[in-house]
This record gives C-alpha cells, sequence and structure tokens, in this order.
C-alpha cells in the first residue's frame, strides 16, 4: 500500500498536512484497493504510559 501512495505524491510538493492527507485519500491500487484517510486534529496528552497488561489487551 505504501508504496502506491508515494507513487501517487511522486513529483507534488507536501506543503501541508491536508495536501498529504488528500493524495493518500485519492490512492488507488490496479487491483481496485482505495485508501481512505482523514486529518485527525484532535490533542493527544503526552508521556502517556501503556502497562505491558494493558498492551496484552489490544485486539490485534
Amino acid at each position: 500500500m505504501f508504496c502506491n501512495i508515494t507513487a501517487n505524491w511522486r513529483g507534488r510538493p507536501l506543503l501541508s498536512r491536508e495536501v498529504v492527507v488528500n493524495l493518500i485519500g485519492n490512492t488507488t491500487t490496479k487491483t481496485g484497493l482505495r485508501i481512505k484517510a482523514t486529518l485527525d486534529e484532535n490533542k493527544y496528552q503526552q508521556g502517556i504510559k501503556v502497562s505491558d497488561n494493558e498492551l496484552a489487551m489490544l485486539n490485534c
């Protein structure tokens, strides 16, 4: 997927986060995969620690 995204924005100036998100969101592959992207402008607290137990509970 990343190779398709970088090929899509090749030669275009990445002047803002909005431009990057739009270029990512307009990416498709030869097999028909469409990439969806949105800009998350939320503010998040820095330095939050995740315990090993919390990490193990993630559904990956």
